[in-house]
């Protein structure tokens, strides 16, 4: 499947991505010297009586995993880190790259302080801590290098040095540091991109509404590569204290298992029980609680909010994943694929930072990587839900024209059928009162009502003819088919009518229809809506009636003058009546409203519905019946 090929790539650079930057691993492994609670220099050292550690290690690691006496070293502290070594390098300028210690340490080679992060001391009131990874670069010729590195721990859980410290030409070590920078700041741009389009996609579309889940998404994800990765942090905000960068990553990391969950359940609702979402957001609240504690507290319990909560959503998110690609749900294949690369860069980033080593570029590449994967399944996804509206939209075109296939043929049929039987009838009737109308006097009555019965009958018949050439105007275009029918009615009862069309109202309601914004149940409704209204209005209106048009911001706007009479009827009268108390009906179902508007002493109904898109889901259940509005 292909999922499983995406994953196998990606998990293959999981397995070779530190040995891009082992390659140039420069500085091998040798006896590191610590000295506790002691800032030692190098004049120290080259006194006769040189200081004595207090441990011994292979590499610099941090002191909790140093012992002295038996017993570990404790988290507040400061201390002395020192190395020799032979300088073999064919050039003077040197450089050194020791990642970011905890929390804040000075560097001196050969007795010279060439760089530091923060401001160490021997109590918490007087460090500074800080999370910068140090890089210098020096000039030597001595035979032997002197490192000593002073470091200074009372925030952190953890102190003193982790990862691997390089050291070699100048020229190489830049390189090296190049590419940290490099990983931060594409991951970088690759999550802000993918942000903006898809937040983009949602502000103008306004639908989907997993675009916009994913584009906040998105926004913890930069903020994790930001806080979380190598140094990019610092290129934005160089002077971010140390407590309130831990605190706003923490933050960060605390939302984004809830919140992935959500985005599942946004795109397969059925699948993604409610409980899965309230669980982790309650686990991620009593993290983000702890949050409010020093750092050093709720540092050391993080990792077992790795384990919990990011390990569990991950799992969760992974199964159903899998439940929908087997189902075979556009775009589950690639999310699938996306979640198990997430989980390996994931679970080795975890492993790094349990075992005092940097993590921050996996965790960069491995959420952009991730992000990249969430962006192609949405993409997968829509492009089938267009496949299946396109094919949806053809059937409901074919089906349209069914239709009117069928509705020209009872139309046909009732024109031909039963209104020449009704013709015929009326010349029989005819022809019965010229023969008998001396000889059976008395029948005369009788059959003049039956045969004014049958002129009444023709004559409805024919009205709900044109009526039915007028709806399917009207299915074509609707404002030509609603002014026709007016036109008729009015002209039918001998008022005066005048009909007001706002500019181009009729162009941009044929780009909704042929955009299937406006559909033919909705079309349906409308006309039968002013049908109705016409008809209360030809019932009481004396002098000409005045209809307008218009459409404002997706809403169709009609309205008509009426008196008072007129008014009275359609509002206070609309329960007594059925066919107004239709009205009220189809009015709501549309989500519609019908207003009162009074201006300069004449009295409007006003009649305005929303056009409703197809994406979107009207709510035509729960809305209570429609009520007019003065």
């Amino acid at each position: 499947m292909k999922f499983l090929l995406y994953f196998s790539a990606f998990f293959f650079t999981v397995a070779h991505f530190n040995c891009f930057f082992s390659k140039t691993e420069l500085l091998q492994p040798g006896n590191w010297e610590f000295y506790w609670n002691h800032f030692y220099t190098a004049q120290d050292f080259a006194n006769p009586a040189p200081p004595k550690p207090d441990a011994l290690t292979e590499n610099a690691i941090i002191w909790n995993r140093m012992q002295i006496n038996g017993q570990p070293f404790p988290s507040f502290g400061f201390g002395t880190y020192r190395t020799i070594i032979k300088n073999t390098w064919q050039t003077k300028a040197l450089g050194i790259r020791v990642p970011a210690p905890f929390s804040s340490a000075d560097l001196y080679v050969n007795g010279q302080k060439i760089i530091s992060t923060g401001e160490i001391g021997k109590s918490a009131e007087s460090e500074k801590p800080s999370r910068r990874t140090l890089l210098a670069f020096f000039e030597t010729n001595a035979q032997e290098l002197e490192i000593l590195i002073h470091v200074s721990n009372f925030t952190m859980f953890k102190g003193g040095l982790r990862g691997k410290i390089r050291i070699g030409s100048a020229q190489e070590i830049l390189q090296e540091s190049r590419k940290y920078l490099a990983i931060d700041m594409a991951s970088l741009g690759i999550i802000f991109a993918i942000m903006t389009y898809h937040f983009a996609v949602y502000f103008l579309t306004r639908s989907y509404k997993e675009n916009f889940i994913f584009s906040i998404l998105s926004f913890l994800y930069l903020g994790m590569v930001l806080f979380y990765g190598e140094q990019s942090i610092l290129f934005f905000f160089p002077e971010l204290p140390l407590p309130v960068h831990i605190r706003i990553g923490h933050s960060i990391l605390a939302f984004i298992p809830p919140m992935i969950l959500i985005f599942l359940r946004s795109l397969y609702k059925e699948m993604v029980h409610i409980g899965f979402i309230y669980f982790f957001a309650g686990t991620s609240c009593l993290f983000a609680i702890s949050l409010c504690f020093r750092l050093h507290f709720f540092t050391r319990f993080n990792f077992y909010y790795f384990v919990i909560s990011g390990t569990g959503s991950c799992l969760v998110a992974v199964i159903l994943t899998w439940r929908a690609a087997f189902r075979r749900i556009p775009g589950a294949g690639i999310l699938l694929a996306g979640f198990l690369s997430l989980a390996a860069f994931t679970a080795y980033s975890t492993f790094l930072y349990r075992t005092d080593h940097i993590a921050g570029g996996f965790v960069s590449l491995g959420f952009s990587l991730f992000a990249l994967f969430q962006a192609g399944a949405l993409a997968s996804r829509h492009a089938g839900l267009e496949k299946t509206n396109h094919r949806i939209q053809n059937r409901l075109y074919e089906n349209r024209i069914a239709l009117e296939k069928q509705r020209n043929e009872i139309e046909m049929n009732l024109h031909d059928s039963l209104g020449g039987n009704l013709t015929d009838l009326k010349l029989a009737l005819q022809k019965i009162l010229r023969t008998y109308q001396n000889k059976y006097p008395e029948l005369i009555p009788e059959l003049q009502k039956i045969m004014r019965r049958t002129e009444m009958t023709i004559q409805s018949m024919r009205t709900q003819l044109l009526f039915l050439e007028d709806l399917q105007v009207a299915m074509q275009d609707l404002v030509s088919g609603l002014r026709l029918i007016l036109l008729r009615r009015y002209q039918d009862a001998g008022k005066k009518v005048k009909i007001e069309l706002a500019p181009g109202i009729s162009d941009k309601l044929k780009d909704l229809d042929e955009s299937f914004l406006i559909d033919d149940l909705l079309k349906i409704n409308i006309i039968m809506i002013i049908q109705e209204l016409c008809t209360n209005n030809l019932k009481y209106e004396t002098e000409t009636s005045n209809w307008k048009f218009s459409i404002e911001n997706g809403v169709l706007q009609f309205s008509v003058q009426t008196n008072r009479k007129s008014l009275d009827s359609t509002t206070r009268g609309a329960v007594k009546s059925y066919g107004q108390n239709n009205v009220l009906k189809r009015i709501s179902e549309i989500s519609g409203t019908i207003n009162l508007i009074s201006d300069n002493g004449l009295n409007f109904i006003e009649l305005r519905v929303p056009l409703i898109s197809r994406g979107q889901k009207a709510n035509t259940h729960s809305n209570p019946p429609a009520k007019p509005v003065s």
